[in-house]
């Protein structure tokens, strides 16, 4: 959960510092790229669309990891517990001594 926080926290900052940092400049130098115009306000949400983009394609095959493996421990705990609580329970009563019948 740490890491989800700190990637949202990474995020964001990153997206203050481009909107703030392409806010004047941009206007009279916009983004030519293969007879594509970039203009000022789309570049940083591109970027960040992008970096979103690419936190959700990482994040959800390690959430759905993250949650089969905790499925996984806490089946083998309950295993664990039942083997352990069958090891130490209490022993009935031993039973009396058969007499040996002989000749």
């Amino acid at each position: 959960m740490r890491l989800v926080a700190a990637v949202v926290f990474v995020l964001a900052v990153l997206s203050v510092v481009l909107v703030l940092s392409n806010a004047g400049a941009s206007d009279r130098y916009p983004l030519r790229l293969a007879g594509w115009t970039v203009l000022h306000d789309t570049l940083p949400t591109l970027l960040v669309l992008t970096l979103l983009a690419g936190a959700a394609i990482a994040g959800v095959p390690l959430s759905l990891a993250n949650w089969w493996l905790r499925r996984r421990v806490s089946g083998l705990e309950r295993e664990l517990r039942a083997v352990r609580e069958v090891r130490h329970a209490p022993r009935g009563p031993a039973p009396p001594p058969q007499e040996a019948s002989g000749p």
